[in-house]
């Protein structure tokens, strides 16, 4: 009973409040406005009591006797004044107006085709205009609405009181329902217990995660160190003596991967290499590891900057496949920023090459793991490029590496922190950044960029109606080429990447 007492004169009171307001604001202008219309008529009555005194031309006498009369109820000035000279010819000041034009507070009375009369009062003061009268009106429409009021709001409470109670009671005076309480309590035990079990399983998770990263690193540990290997065991078996270049390159390869797998914490030192010498250095080994003839064709090196131990890597898993997929010579051709590794072998067949860059998988050998083949796409995606296999059954496999130097990133994800972690990486590695929430914000920004910009668009724009892969199609039909799917979806999720160069993490693609 005393919380709804407690709404009640709460309820009456906001809204006898509000309804004072909004009379006095409604009644303003209706005031000032009778308050004029008072002044104006007693003008008017003035003008025409002294008609014929105005038009003898005693002007002088006419405004002494009008200021005087109406000196009392706020005139400023009374003025007479000549139209057709456009001067005025008596006033009750001494810097009377220099025309007759009516306004709220100002009044121009025609007396004859020659003579107006010009009346100026003081703006009131609002609450001076109130009179006992006027008073006295808006009590009496008040107190109407004030019944009407309590009326409503009597009928509201007979039909809403108890839910008016428990939200005043919950918002106003702050207390808790009985039953949220209740279910709270009841709650709370199953709640910690899911919280406990939550924490066991990320623990779990992060062990088996640990254990995967370690099973990976001894796998690739395995996988790389083979060919060199292979190499030192050819040539230990023979009989003239061993090349020392050879000998020491082989050596150096063995040291440059254990280092780089084992040390996770090590940093190679990134360095700008002769492509051309790097390969002839690579294939002098590879050609006595496997016996057989690789050539070289050089229509235009170029330089690429990158560590040294992962560009052997990725060439060396590539040599290796060509030889062990052909019986016949190996092909390697260095053109403007492109590699090419290619073999007259068995081939590929096209149900393999969908998915062979996606991951770990091997075909058409005994003890193959695929993972060769997935390191050269990582490590040629981490320097900016992109791997691109050509392959037909009993005719060959072409491998092309494409190295493109980046001369801006467009960056498309609604991620605001992975946005920030893109474009500080850039700033270090001194490549122009844009990064955007969405696809409409880039559209509507207008920056003109480069046929040569890379894109990065991430699959799930949550802002776009549109999603990575058919962002991708709109600027491939716009002429852009370099176009990357950055995504946490691994490549089989989709079906549609005609125009995609590669699909990559959210990570920065550049190491």
């Amino acid at each position: 009973m005393i919380k709804l007492r407690f709404i009640y004169i709460l309820l009456l009171t906001s809204a006898l409040t509000i309804n004072l307001i909004f009379t006095v604001s409604f009644l303003k202008s209706t005031i000032e406005e009778n308050y004029y219309s008072e002044k104006k008529v007693a003008a008017e009555t003035l003008v025409k009591a002294s008609f014929n005194e105005i038009t003898q031309g005693d002007f002088r006498e006419f405004v002494s006797s009008t200021a005087r009369s109406l000196e009392s109820t706020g005139l400023i000035e009374v003025s007479v004044f000549d139209t057709q000279k456009s001067k005025t010819i008596a006033s009750n000041i001494v810097n009377p107006s220099k025309e007759c034009i009516s306004r709220e507070e100002v009044f121009c009375l025609k007396v004859n085709a020659f003579t107006q009369v010009f009346f100026q009062f003081k703006m009131p003061n609002f609450f001076s205009l109130f009179t006992a009268p006027l008073i006295l009106k808006i009590l009496f429409q008040y107190s109407l609405i004030t019944i009407l009021i309590v009326f409503i709001s009597s009928w509201v409470l007979k039909i809403f009181a108890n839910r008016l109670v428990d939200f005043f009671g919950r918002v106003l005076l702050d207390k808790k329902a009985p039953e949220i309480e209740d279910d709270y309590k009841s709650l709370k035990g199953p709640v910690l217990e899911i919280k406990n079990k939550v924490k066991n399983l990320e623990r779990e998770n992060t062990q088996y995660i640990e254990k995967v990263a370690k099973t990976e690193l001894a796998r690739k540990l395995a996988h790389d160190i083979k060919s060199p290997l292979a190499t030192l065991k050819v040539l230990l078996s023979l009989d003239t003596e061993v090349n020392k270049d050879v000998l020491s390159s082989v050596t150096e390869r063995i040291k440059d991967i254990s280092d780089d797998l084992l040390d996770s914490s090590r940093q190679e030192e990134e360095v700008s290499l002769d492509i051309k010498a790097s390969l002839e250095d690579l294939i002098k080994q590879k050609e006595i590891e496997h016996s057989t003839q690789i050539n070289l064709v050089v229509e235009d090196n170029f330089n690429l900057i990158c560590r040294k131990s992962k560009l052997n890597r990725c060439l060396s898993n590539l040599i290796n496949n060509a030889v062990e997929f052909s019986d016949g010579p190996i092909f390697i051709k260095i053109s403007k920023n492109q590699i090419v590794v290619e073999d007259n072998g068995v081939g590929i067949p096209k149900d393999i090459l969908e998915t062979l860059l996606s991951k770990p998988l091997s075909h058409g050998k005994l003890k193959g793991n695929g993972i060769g083949l997935l390191t050269a796409k990582q490590f040629t995606q981490s320097v900016g490029g992109a791997l691109h296999i050509e392959s037909s059954e009993n005719v060959g496999t072409k491998v092309v590496l494409t190295f493109n130097r980046v001369t801006e990133i467009i960056h498309i994800d609604d991620d605001s922190l992975v946005r920030f972690a893109w474009k500080q990486r850039c700033k270090e590695m001194n490549i122009p950044y844009f990064g955007h929430s969405s696809y409409r914000e880039f559209q509507n920004k207008s920056i003109e960029h480069s046929q040569q910009a890379s894109f990065y668009i991430d699959f799930d724009l949550q802002e776009d109606e549109l999603n990575g892969t058919e962002v991708i199609r709109e600027l491939a039909e716009l002429g852009f080429k370099k176009l990357y799917l950055s995504t946490g979806h691994s490549e089989e999720k989709f079906e549609d990447l005609e125009f995609v160069l590669a699909v990559l993490g959210k990570g920065f693609p550049f190491t």
